[in-house]
């Protein structure tokens, strides 16, 4: 083979090694430009697909706003688990003339409407509390899980001895150990059931709900006074000033002034009797102690005067409103009868306790065109240290 015989072959070698990578490269542009064509139109059909839930989630937004709007309470859940609304309708069908608050829906059935109908407003009670009640703002405040609250007091200190060389290495006794006991809340519940029509609801030019809840809590703030105060224990707590009876540890001190429901007849006799209250109280409670009585039991007391004409109250209003006794602020609550009066350190002595917050039921069912609403609050008391404060009430009878 010459050389240009050579030459040719390897010519057309070259041509056909250049067609066919020409081909190749042709190919694999083709298949990339089908790759994406193919990728778009995934894309927009995914995006399309997006589109239309986005649509049909709005649909079904707009759709449960509307229930809502119409007071329809339905807690219905894509997975079915429970309609609310419907056994709500279903009960108050079956039991027309029974109110489905207490008969059906209870506290005890946590999988269904014992639980999904409840509304709380836990702080919105106690600011108001505080707020109206001299006693309740002075006193301790604590939250609890449940009604089962228990707490330990220490009712002993720890003994000691003084002791000498032990000369004869005999064994020696211990000396004792402080003791404790335990005290028990006693709680009740405060509730209130007023109703509203729709038509109250619709044609009045305020907001009629909002007006009767501060309405509800105004009034349940006054009865939760009451019975931490005094309350007799009978399906609400066991107030304060009734708790002078009992176990040692339970029991505040109690004791007498005065005469034939008076204070002493004397001046010189009445300050002798409010000193010894004071120092019936030990040391350490008296730094942040407080005079609690009503309006007359201050006015009675402020009647006794000095020889110059001076009230042995000490009536500067710059210092405190009500003045100061013994050197001490007088607290006015007008929920303390009369003719009594407490000494000490409130915070230390009582502890108000709150279960839960302010829990409010609506119930649009039972009578068609009204909404009633169940409200209810659980509260309770317990005892701190009985050595913070003592009782004081006037002597009926010489």
């Amino acid at each position: 083979m010459d050389q240009n015989e050579l030459f040719e072959q390897l010519s057309t070698e070259v041509t056909a090694m250049s067609e066919k990578q020409v081909a190749d490269l042709a190919e694999v542009k083709q298949s990339g430009l089908d790759a994406i064509a193919d990728a778009a139109t995934k894309n927009s059909e995914i995006v399309e697909k997006q589109a239309a839930e986005l649509i049909n989630l709005q649909t079904q937004i707009s759709d449960l706003s509307d229930q809502q709007a119409k007071g329809n309470f339905s807690m219905e859940s894509n997975a079915k688990t429970f309609d609310l609304n419907a056994e709500v309708k279903s009960l108050t069908l079956a039991n027309p003339s029974q109110d489905i608050l207490s008969k059906g829906l209870t506290t005890a059935d946590q999988a269904s409407a014992g639980v999904t109908i409840r509304t709380a407003y836990a702080a919105g009670i106690v600011k108001p509390l505080r707020e109206n009640s001299a006693f309740l703002s002075r006193i301790a405040h604590q939250s609890v899980a449940n009604e089962d609250y228990k707490r330990l007091v220490k009712t002993g200190d720890a003994e000691m001895r003084w002791g000498g060389e032990n000369v004869s290495n005999s064994a020696l006794g211990n000396t004792g150990v402080q003791s404790y006991a335990e005290v028990t809340g006693t709680f009740g519940k405060a509730e209130a059931y007023p109703f509203v029509t729709s038509e109250m609801v619709n044609d009045s030019a305020f907001d009629l709900v909002s007006e009767l809840s501060e309405s509800v809590i105004a009034e349940i703030g006054a009865g939760v006074n009451k019975a931490a105060l005094n309350g007799d224990g009978v399906k609400k707590p066991l107030g304060l000033l009734q708790r002078t009876a009992g176990a040692a540890h339970e029991a505040f001190s109690a004791s007498e002034i005065g005469a034939s429901n008076a204070l002493p007849s004397t001046t010189a006799n009445t300050v002798k009797a409010l000193r010894s209250i004071v120092r019936s109280v030990k040391t350490g409670y008296r730094a942040n102690a407080v005079w609690m009585m009503n309006e007359e039991m201050r006015d009675a007391i402020a009647g006794k005067v000095y020889s110059d004409g001076r009230s042995i109250i000490n009536e500067d209003v710059t210092e405190m409103p009500d003045g100061k006794l013994l050197g001490k602020e007088i607290v006015i609550d007008s929920e303390m009868p009369n003719g009594v009066i407490v000494f000490g350190e409130l915070a230390k002595a009582f502890t108000f306790l709150t279960v839960e917050g302010l829990v409010v039921q609506p119930n649009p069912y039972v009578a068609p065109g009204n909404v009633q609403y169940y409200h209810s609050l659980r509260v309770g008391t317990i005892v701190n240290d009985v050595q913070a404060i003592v009782i004081v009430t006037l002597k009926a009878t010489a």
